[in-house]
């Protein structure tokens, strides 16, 4: 029989007396129980034994061991994070816009975009200038700072471009005002410039833009260019570009090039024409390969062209140079004095502006 029921039994007078016996038992046993319970909770605690200072500094340099070397080795991760950006991670995302060329690599300096569109900005932009290079030079985290250099009648220097985590960050009205601007419209006779050319000796060279009668198609400027330019640099007249008519957004040349010039067959596994242009031989579809050649380059680079120029549509101007629909206004000349007063004496010239001079000592 469970206790329960043998309780319930003494306390209703039903049990025997054994099983009296048995209950008194139990109560005794938990009497005992709380009376000892009861004065356990009045003895004192055991004390807890003293530290050794010993042992307690030993544990307070091990701490500080650990929370040192934690400290280091957070520090030492942020750095090399910041390494890893700065000397690896964000050159090769700059890299996506310049690529510094290594002149003792002529494939890797040919295969430079940015030096390719540079120098194809300047043919297309500045006649009587060559693009000689461009230098970058880390100016802080992640940046890039990028100077170009022109040669021609006067030494040339871009605006410098930052270049920060591959975005070129260019003010393109600064970019702009270094290139020629023509308003050949407005020119409409030769009698100012025909009274400055007759009071300058012969040592000067002068530099100007022409305009002519009528326009001009392709065939017909490069005839013009030949009947005036010998293609030496010593002529007394030299015709370096040609002017397109207004139908673009700024003043576009086409280069005829005094010196042999030329790009590979394939740039950046991209299929371009060989483009070695001999001036004294080249023919119309010569320099018409060699126009559409540049516009097509610039095309396929459109990512880093809106940077400089985001309102040229070079698509519509390729476009119409196949279709053989690209006119001339005028051509952009130097020479002496006297060969410039023959030019405005041709039939062909309608006027003439003095852009510049230069004197040979």
């Amino acid at each position: 029989m469970k206790f329960e029921e043998l309780l319930q039994r003494y306390k209703d007078g039903t049990a025997t007396p054994d099983e009296r016996l048995a209950v008194e038992e139990e109560l005794e046993k938990a009497r005992l129980i709380e009376a000892y319970l009861a004065e356990a909770d009045t003895l004192p605690l055991p004390e807890a034994p003293e530290a050794d200072d010993k042992s307690i500094k030993t544990v307070q340099r091990t701490i500080t061991r650990r929370t040192r070397r934690t400290a280091l080795a957070v520090v030492a991760g942020f750095l090399a994070l910041l390494a890893l950006l700065q000397f690896v991670l964000l050159p090769l995302i700059n890299a996506q816009v310049y690529d510094a060329p290594q002149y003792d690599n002529p494939e890797k300096y040919h295969n430079s975009e940015f030096e390719l569109l540079m120098d194809t900005i300047t043919r297309l932009y500045l006649p009587g200038y060559s693009y000689l290079g461009t230098w970058a030079e880390t100016t802080g985290f992640g940046r890039q700072t990028l100077s170009s250099s022109f040669y021609g009648q006067h030494d040339l220097c871009l605006p410098e471009f930052t270049l920060t985590c591959g975005v070129l960050n260019v003010d393109s009205r600064e970019f702009w005002e270094m290139f020629s601007g023509v308003y050949l419209t407005e020119i409409h006779t030769c009698d100012h410039a025909v009274t400055a050319l007759n009071r300058m000796d012969e040592s000067v060279r002068v530099t100007a833009y022409v305009r002519f009668q009528e326009e001009m198609k392709l065939e017909e400027v490069v005839a013009f260019q030949r009947e005036w330019d010998d293609g030496t640099p010593q002529s007394s007249l030299t015709i370096p570009a040609a002017i397109l008519g207004n139908r673009t957004f700024r003043t576009l040349f086409l280069s005829f090039d005094n010196i042999a010039i030329g790009w590979g067959d394939t740039i950046n596994s991209k299929e371009y024409p060989a483009l070695w242009i001999n001036p004294d031989t080249a023919d119309a579809d010569t320099f018409r390969q060699h126009f559409s050649s540049r516009l097509q380059f610039l095309i396929d680079n459109e990512r880093i062209v809106r940077k400089f120029d985001p309102h040229q549509d070079y698509r519509r101007l390729l476009q119409q140079v196949e279709n053989d629909e690209i006119i001339f206004d005028g051509v952009y000349v130097s020479g002496s004095p006297q060969a410039l007063l023959e030019l405005c004496a041709c039939d062909a010239v309608m006027g003439m502006w003095l852009e510049d001079a230069s004197f040979r000592l």
